[in-house]
């Protein structure tokens, strides 16, 4: 995508799909990372851990799709299904 810059847009999208994927269920290879402990969004679990592997698509793709709504994106994707992992 190449953008040319990171614009509030793409910071309030990159927010916006923290918060939501913090509200889903908690995969099973995060519970395993911390022993097993049953998360779940509350009090002590507001943002999704790091061992999260949906990081590395919700949050790209929600980033991507911002850069190129705002225009700073130099190669806008056309195929959403290439760039996902």
């Amino acid at each position: 995508m190449r953008a040319s810059s990171i614009n509030e847009d793409m910071k309030m999208a990159c927010a916006i799909a923290i918060s939501q994927l913090a509200r889903l269920p908690v995969p099973d290879i995060v519970k395993r990372a911390y022993n097993g402990l049953d998360l779940e969004f509350g009090r002590e679990y507001i943002v999704p851990s790091i061992f999260d592997p949906r990081l590395l698509t919700t949050i790209p793709i929600s980033v991507a799709k911002a850069a190129i709504n705002s225009g700073v994106a130099h190669s806008p994707i056309t195929n959403w299904n290439e760039y996902e992992f």
